[in-house]
């Protein structure tokens, strides 16, 4: 039986954590999204996630089932798919400097680099052609291209940032290794990945945190271990407090998970405790670890 190594490092021991059924992935799709995934995905009868012993980081098998461009573009038709601000827009705009230069992988539209200060150089990489053509239509510079075709050109810039795209790369070190090419020695990279050890952890049916959408499951442990994999320091790690636009998420999980599964919760819903529940929730949502972490390390 071939042995699975964690593609972070490329040497770690890894455990098998969980199989899932393609099949069932496929159908699921097609009922809640209403969108029919690449048929080559059901050539795998089963997915695996594995677990690295050393780094912690958790990814799927077999890497070949990835979500395509078209898959995305899919899935940017859904209205709450693209959310225009987040949390760590905020945090990162507090970091980066005013005259400096930045690079962002996965630009999207450019809603991030819109909000840089007029001094900061910025550039964006996205695959997504249409969300290229929106985002230079707003004076923005961005250009269709992978971060591993970027690098060859050998341009550095002060900051490298990617926000909620790294869970997304199966092949992860060789994407890092990319970004750091972009980056000037003692520059920064920032990132901002879902928190694994938040409360979507408990989200057993979290389709979105699975191939093809998701590839990787990052944590606190895992991000850490950057350090021992790459020329990098951490100099921050900070957890995303829960957000309004994730509160109802929030709230049915826990209920899920409090009242013992999905069937159970259809039958308490009507009770509408899940309003009780919210309002309760809201009042303490700054103590309450959210969807994302949020990471800045320097290159050495």
């Amino acid at each position: 039986m071939q042995e699975i190594k964690c593609p972070l490092d490329g040497k770690s021991k890894t455990r098998l954590i969980k199989t899932i059924s393609t099949s069932t992935i496929y159908s699921q799709y097609q009922a809640l999204l209403d969108i029919n995934l690449d048929r080559k995905l059901l050539q795998q009868e089963f997915i695996s996630l594995y677990e690295s012993i050393d780094t912690g980081y958790k990814f799927f098998h077999p890497f070949q089932v990835a979500g395509d461009a078209e898959f995305y573009y899919q899935l940017s038709k859904i209205d709450w798919y693209y959310l225009s601000w987040k949390w760590e827009y905020v945090v990162a705009l507090e970091i980066i400097e005013k005259g400096t230069s930045v690079l962002e992988i996965g630009c999207g539209e450019g809603d991030f680099l819109f909000h840089l200060d007029q001094s900061v150089q910025s550039l964006g990489l996205e695959i997504n052609s249409k969300a290229v053509e929106t985002a230079n239509s707003r004076g923005i510079l961005a250009y269709k291209s992978t971060i591993e075709d970027f690098a060859l050109k050998g341009e550095r810039f002060d900051y490298v940032c990617f926000f909620q795209v790294l869970e997304h790369i199966s092949d992860v070190n060789r994407f890092i290794s990319s970004s750091l090419r972009c980056l000037r020695t003692d520059g920064s990279l920032i990132l901002c990945v879902p928190n694994n050890d938040s409360f979507i952890k408990f989200d057993r049916d979290y389709l979105l945190n699975m191939p093809p959408h998701h590839m990787g499951l990052w944590n606190e442990k895992a991000l850490k271990s950057l350090e021992k994999v790459f020329n990098l320091q951490l100099i921050q790690l900070k957890k995303e407090p829960l957000q309004e636009y994730h509160l109802d998420w929030f709230v049915r999980v826990w209920l899920i998970k409090l009242f013992g599964g999905r069937i159970f919760w259809s039958l308490i819903a009507p009770l509408r405790l899940h309003y009780l529940v919210k309002r309760v929730v809201r009042q303490r949502m700054d103590k309450i670890d959210g969807h994302s972490i949020f990471a800045v390390y320097r290159k050495l």
